[in-house]
């Protein structure tokens, strides 16, 4: 039976760290791009704080995928967060054109 390579939580947490940040500075970048066309900026900011919490557990599963040798598993999640990403920016940008 093949011993399966440990997992480190201090870089699982470093990765959640780092997302939970990149989110977090995109919300504030958004906010201050659209805040006179957003009716609710306190719902905006909520909005920002549940996705920054889940980007931060996924980024702890994507450590722990790629720590202990799931590289394929690691990838897609990273592709999926990736595009579920763009296409938030991209259904927020559309409905800011259309006001």
């Amino acid at each position: 039976m093949r011993e399966e390579p440990p997992f480190s939580w201090k870089t699982g947490l470093k990765h959640a760290g780092l997302a939970v940040l990149f989110v977090v500075l995109l919300g504030l970048a958004a906010l201050f791009l659209t805040y006179d066309h957003v009716q609710d900026p306190e719902k905006l900011g909520e909005g920002v704080g549940r996705f920054a919490a889940f980007s931060g557990m996924l980024a702890i599963g994507v450590s722990w995928a790629w720590q202990t040798g799931r590289a394929r598993l690691a990838k897609g999640l990273l592709v999926g967060w990736v595009l579920l990403v763009l296409g938030t920016a991209a259904a927020v940008t559309s409905v800011l054109m259309q006001r």
